[in-house]
């Protein structure tokens, strides 16, 4: 059996030691909870800190307002942002929004966690615009309100009608009527129509049959009610037409008052006609007007085909021919068409030519088609081995179709040569030239005036034949203003000449990219260059081509295939 006093003091011990321990342990624990604490609060620290930034960051890009014009489409809410493509922003909370109201509206936008307080503002700055219309009203009627004298009225806002002056509802006759439209963004449009108060004694409208002879004042009173002396039409005759359908307002003096009464032309009878028979060969057709030789009716009347005829199909035909006017009343007549077969083929008129090496060559020059039956016939030419480079004589064959099919042809001989001309001095040019230029330019003209003399000089007084001495420029103008002909090269060189001694900056300008040639000048007019160019143009493409502008030739060159396609030297 153990000591108890020793039993005592072990236990005291181990007592003390768990004592100590838990406090160690309770130390710990609190420890530790301060330490996660701190750790929490500077996280919750760090993330508010973040958040923050980010707001901060984001409410730089953002727009607090917006403004748009009434009737504008309703924004988006990325739309408030500086980057609204890289936005996906929604609107969170907004007013109802109404573009067609002015007025400032308070919308919430959520981007991401960010919500934005912003506004957007519809204003109104484009005023109405409106079709106004003048009225007539009996004298004792209910008065008109300020609605009844517009037609339509354009705006994206409501729109108040209302008078501007105080309208004399009772007072016969014409008074000025100012109608005033006003928007909801205060934005106010003014118009003058009139107003016409007729008494009983006035007809308000007078309606006639297309054709009548004349009217007078009278036609506008009322039965019973005799004209005056003075009363009378103040509308100019030669503004009533009484032969055209439709409605004209007129102004008549009745007593000592201006009324603006409706003239009103119809037109209920049919119109007549004396119609003949045609005849036409195949593939040509005729307009139904051809075989009308005289129409009888007051207005004006369209002749159309009730059913188009077979133009292609050889026989005899029955056609009806429509008549109508412009009152609508319409009539028909029959007609006999005869289409006959064309077997006649088209007849060409071509000739053996003599050119030379060097000439830019037009096959058809002086080269003619005719036909019993068509017009403006196209010419094809086959040139088969020709060389215009190359001694000899070629066949050149024409050909044409017309359109019922017959066939053309011709051949003519083209023969090349080389060109032998004798030379002329410098001296002999110049002294020539400068006789020609003393003669048409005037030391008081300006640049423009001296190339536009040169200019028609050229055109007037130099042929085109189709050839030049491409070899020397000197040489040839000089040619040109002798022989009095050439091709482009020639109007090219004579200008050239005539331009540089009139002191006009000038180079020249040739055709690319096609098997002709062609030359020109551009010319340089008060700091600007422009092209010259006096030579003549297809019959089909006039042109007046004195200083044109780089438009304005590529303009030409696109209906022309190409014509003034160039490269300057």
């Amino acid at each position: 059996m153990k000591n108890t006093n020793e039993s005592y003091g072990l236990e005291k011990q181990s007592n003390a030691l768990s004592a100590d321990i838990r406090e160690k342990r309770k130390k710990y624990k609190r420890q530790r909870k301060i330490k996660a604490g701190s750790i929490i609060i500077a996280s919750v620290a760090v993330v508010i800190v973040i958040a923050l930034l980010i707001v901060t960051f984001m409410k730089t890009e953002v727009k607090d307002e917006i403004l748009i014009e009434a009737g504008s489409e309703m924004v988006q809410a990325s739309d408030f942002f500086e980057n609204p493509e890289e936005i996906n922003a929604q609107f969170f909370m907004y007013d109802e929004v109404d573009t067609r109201i002015p007025g400032t509206y308070k919308l919430r936008i959520r981007n991401g966690v960010i919500i934005y307080n912003v506004k957007l503002t519809v204003k109104d700055t484009v005023a109405p615009q409106g079709e106004i219309k003048a009225i007539g009203m009996k004298q004792g009627d209910t008065l008109a309100t300020p609605d009844a004298f517009v037609k339509s009225i354009t705006d994206e806002t409501e729109v108040k009608v209302s008078f501007k002056n105080n309208v004399a509802f009772t007072q016969p006759g014409d008074t000025d009527v100012v109608i005033v439209l006003t928007d909801a963004g205060g934005n106010q449009t003014e118009y003058t129509t009139r107003l016409t108060v007729y008494p009983d004694t006035v007809k308000p409208s007078l309606e006639l049959e297309a054709g009548a002879e004349s009217i007078t004042v009278s036609d506008f009173l009322a039965d019973g009610v005799e004209a005056g002396e003075n009363d009378k039409i103040l509308t100019a005759e030669a503004d009533i037409n009484l032969k055209k359908v439709g409605k004209t307002d007129l102004q008549i003096l009745f007593g000592d008052t201006v009324y603006t009464v409706t003239l009103k032309i119809k037109d209920t009878k049919k119109p007549t006609a004396y119609i003949i028979n045609k005849e036409t060969y195949q593939g040509k057709e005729i307009p139904a007007s051809d075989f009308v030789r005289t129409v009888y009716d007051e207005t004006q009347v369209e002749i159309s085909y009730k059913k188009e005829p077979d133009f292609k199909k050889s026989g005899t035909q029955s056609v009806t021919i429509i008549l109508k006017d412009e009152g609508g009343n319409e009539s028909e007549y029959k007609a006999t068409l005869y289409v006959n077969k064309d077997t006649v083929a088209p007849t060409i008129t071509a000739y053996d030519r003599t050119v030379y090496i060097g000439d830019n060559i037009r096959f058809t020059q002086d080269v003619t088609v005719k036909d019993n039956n068509d017009e403006n016939i196209e010419i094809k030419v086959d040139i088969g081995d020709f060389d215009k480079a190359k001694t000899g004589r070629y066949p050149i064959t024409f050909s044409a179709k017309d359109s019922s099919g017959n066939k053309a042809k011709k051949t003519v001989y083209f023969t090349v040569e080389e060109k032998v001309s004798e030379k002329v001095s410098q001296g002999v040019i110049d002294s020539a030239f400068v006789k020609l230029y003393d003669r048409i330019i005037d030391d008081g003209m300006t640049q423009t005036e001296k190339a536009r003399a040169i200019y028609d000089y050229i055109r007037e007084n130099i042929a085109y034949t189709g050839t030049s001495d491409k070899t020397d420029s000197e040489q040839e103008a000089y040619r040109g203003i002798t022989a009095k002909g050439g091709d482009s090269f020639t109007y090219y060189s004579v200008a050239r000449k005539l331009l540089t001694m009139a002191d006009i900056d000038n180079k020249g300008a040739e055709r690319v990219n096609s098997h002709t040639s062609h030359y020109w000048n551009l010319v340089k007019i008060d700091g600007s260059w422009y092209h010259f160019d006096a030579c003549p143009h297809y019959k089909d493409y006039p042109l007046d081509s004195f200083l044109l502008t780089d438009e304005e030739v590529r303009e030409y060159s696109e209906k022309t295939n190409g014509y003034y396609d160039y490269k300057t030297d």
